[in-house]
């Protein structure tokens, strides 16, 4: 459980960092962007990394749930 809650707050601090590099990206001359582009890229890629991850786990949480409850039945 605990490495769910990590794996959720990563994709919190992910997902404010890529918010922060779009506004500032925005707030640049088209000439300055091209710069922060690759470092915004990097931040996409962690961000579905991470995602990703919380899904896996998800499912993996409650796979075992829905499986022991289809049993019950």
């Amino acid at each position: 459980m605990r490495r769910i809650l990590d794996t959720i707050r990563e994709v919190d601090e992910w997902t404010k960092r890529r918010q922060e590099l779009e506004v500032r990206m925005r707030a640049l001359p088209r000439y300055q962007r091209r710069s922060m582009r690759a470092e915004l890229e990097i931040v996409r890629q962690q961000l579905a990394h991470y995602q990703a991850l919380v899904e896996e786990m998800k499912r993996a949480v409650t796979r075992p749930a829905v499986d022991g409850f289809l049993q019950d039945l």
